[in-house]
């Protein structure tokens, strides 16, 4: 039995009293097959899931996992592709398309947008931000969050 899914047999009473489980740090999309397995037998023994991500992988990352996740606690740099490359060394178009394919499953989401002086925390940019998420968070039970990053208020 690989050590995961032994912590798993071993904890699953603890886990499954608190009815609900996350999944975060790093990135849990990095390792597609163990995250789809770990959410499935979650979901099926009748855990709430959640996970927190940055939505920056290949959508074939997440979709093996997609049915078995309640919620999606997304975090959203910012909506240009400049800034985001010049700060992440990524494309924040790849976040956006994740983010479009969550709401087009109906998914439930949490954006937050952690707002950073100097990256996206200018009037214009937390705009955008708010007119994106509010196109994503239109369904009932999802929401939008702007949170001042630490030290840059």
């Amino acid at each position: 039995m690989r050590s995961w899914r032994r912590y798993c047999a071993i904890n699953l009473f603890t886990i499954a009293a608190a009815a609900v489980l996350r999944f975060s740090g790093g990135e849990p999309f990095m390792q597609p097959e163990l995250a789809a397995e770990l959410f499935k037998a979650s979901h099926d023994a009748g855990i709430h899931t959640a996970v927190e991500t940055c939505l920056h992988v290949p959508w074939k990352y997440i979709a093996p996992s997609l049915p078995y996740i309640d919620l999606f606690l997304a975090d959203l740099k910012h909506v240009a592709d400049g800034p985001f490359k010049r700060w992440t060394d990524g494309s924040a178009s790849r976040v956006l398309e994740n983010l479009r394919k969550l709401a087009a499953a109906g998914k439930k989401m949490v954006i937050r947008v952690p707002l950073i002086q100097g990256f996206n925390a200018d009037e214009e940019t937390i705009k955008s931000h708010y007119r994106l998420c509010r196109r994503r968070t239109a369904r009932r039970g999802n929401s939008f969050s702007a949170l001042p990053h630490a030290g840059h208020q």
